[in-house]
């Protein structure tokens, strides 16, 4: 019998020139006279020979030299006096990395990052050769973008440049699975390993418990990850060599490690037996944002769930760019009230579940195209692009053209299409106000599940009354009423915070909203 130990298979990154010692065990009815090492650089389509060797049950291999190989794998055979012989092959494939690593970027910008401990950490030093035009390289802190000359593992940077090029840089590669401590808020990191890694393989630690990537989301300690292209964002399911990734971060203390491992094979999923879903994907010429999604999930509630809810990245630094999202500044979340994803509880019974989706752009007009996964056939699903008043159906439809700083209104559920009879709610409900902030007009959203005399008044900070928008009895149902930001006099209110309060009957609700100009 030929038995390979751990050293003589992946998964495993070994430094190339170093001597690495493998190992095994042998034994038969004769004695092994002789043990052939060869090594394969291609998954075991050809091996070379590296040693031969007499009674031994391990060896000093210097590893290949090599700039990046990925498809390493050993191949051993023992033979004794009788002529009796055993082969056995490493059970998985190991990397091979060099002291010099490389990775052609293009002109523009470019999340980005490199899978190496530089042996001189100044960006300028490892990049101002590689560049013959301009180039420059930007963290972020503290929700903004600011100039980083400093290149380590595992952080992220943009990088931006006015022409192709193949970076290189010297440095050690990292051989072992990486810890790095993660700061709260939206972190730029990228993988310091020169394989793969699974988003799903990830652990994250708090406090000496540890979790996967799932348990690490649904405990609130991390929410949405995304990679860039030349294009736009998209959700990260595996993190790439030289490759940045936006994460966001909610609690502090938390330690993410990302391990060497076996890639294929199955990955977690929640089952969606029981969920809809509509993503969106929005084009402009040099951009598109294809990560917006809004929906319903069986665990899911009106609120932010950290399970099923993702906030928007940054913008990226580019000139052209598209953005689609969801707002809610009445969630007060940590990093930021733009959502790319909205997962709401059940559609109420013959009412309707409302997203207000905001488009901004750096171009005049955009494409904006959705698809339906799973939709109950007894839905409606209409959009409207003129505030309500008209509802399409999007079903007939998956693609549009429309003007880029526009407003969407998406409704699910019964009596959605066209003008139609207004549907009733079950329950009352005042909505936070839409756009907010504004200049200067603002549209507010209730539902009156009964007919009633109707309150709706403005307040400034100091609780003195600012505007009367409603005082008179309503008919039940979904209602909304538009201020400009004007007095009862007539006259532009200043800039600042005013609160909008709604009573109906017994029901008397409050909200913020902020006034920009």
């Amino acid at each position: 019998t030929l038995t390979l130990g751990a050293s003589c298979s992946g998964p495993a990154i070994l430094i190339s020139d170093s001597t690495h010692t493998l190992g095994w065990t042998s034994t038969d009815g004769f004695e092994v006279d002789s043990v052939l090492v060869s090594f394969s650089s291609d998954s075991g389509t050809t091996y070379s020979l590296q040693a031969s060797l007499g009674t031994a049950s391990s060896y000093n291999w210097t590893v290949p030299d090599a700039m990046v190989m990925t498809g390493g794998k050993l191949k051993l055979k023992a033979q004794d006096y009788a002529g009796n012989s055993k082969e056995e092959v490493s059970s998985y494939v190991f990397a091979i990395a060099g002291d010099s690593l490389s990775s052609a970027v293009t002109a523009g910008w470019t999340l980005w990052g490199a899978p190496i401990n530089p042996t001189n950490d100044t960006m300028t030093t490892n990049l101002a050769d590689d560049f013959s035009g301009y180039w420059d390289t930007f963290d972020y802190v503290d929700n903004g973008y600011t100039y980083n000359g400093i290149l380590k593992e595992a952080e992220g940077y943009w990088l931006g440049a006015d022409q192709n090029a193949t970076i290189d840089v010297k440095g050690t590669p990292v051989d072992s699975n990486f810890t790095m401590s993660l700061s709260q808020g939206w972190e730029l990191i990228s993988n310091p390993l020169v394989l793969d890694v699974n988003v799903d393989s990830l652990t994250f630690t708090k406090n000496d418990t540890t979790k996967t990537h799932a348990e690490a989301v649904t405990a609130g300690w991390v929410n949405s990850i995304y990679s860039y292209s030349s294009s736009g964002y998209a959700s990260a399911t595996t993190f790439s060599p030289w490759s940045g990734y936006w994460m966001a971060v909610l609690e502090t203390g938390v330690e993410m490690t990302y391990p060497i491992h076996r890639n294929g094979g199955s990955r977690s999923s929640r089952s969606i037996e029981n969920e809809w879903m509509i993503s969106f994907d929005a084009q402009v010429d040099g951009g598109n944002d294809g990560i917006t999604m809004i929906g319903y999930a069986e665990t899911a509630t009106d609120g932010f769930d950290t399970e099923h809810d993702a906030v928007k990245p940054p913008n990226p630094p580019g000139p052209e760019y598209v953005s689609l999202f969801i707002a809610h500044p009445e969630w007060n979340y940590l990093l930021g009230d733009k959502f790319a994803k909205d997962i709401r509880a059940a559609v109420p019974a013959n009412g309707y579940q409302e997203w207000q989706l905001t488009m901004e752009s750096s171009e005049s007009d955009a494409q904006l195209s959705w698809t339906l996964l799973n939709i109950p056939g007894e839905y409606e699903v209409g959009y409207s692009t003129d505030g309500g008043q008209y509802f399409d159906n999007m079903q007939d439809v998956s693609t549009i053209t429309i003007s880029a700083n526009t407003e969407i209104t998406v409704r699910v559920g019964s009596q959605v299409l066209g003008i139609g009879d207004e549907p009733i709610p079950t329950v009352f409900a005042l909505h936070q106000n839409y756009p907010n902030p504004f200049n200067p007009v603002t549209t507010l959203r209730y539902d009156l599940p009964e007919n009633g005399i109707v309150t709706i008044i403005i307040y400034d900070m100091l609780g003195r009354q600012v505007k009367t928008l409603i005082n008179q009895t309503q008919d039940a149902g979904f209602k909304s009423v538009v201020w400009n930001a004007t007095n009862d006099y007539g006259k532009p209110v200043s800039a600042g915070i005013y609160l909008y309060q709604i009573q109906a009957g017994e029901n008397i609700s409050t909200k913020k909203m902020v006034l920009l100009k």
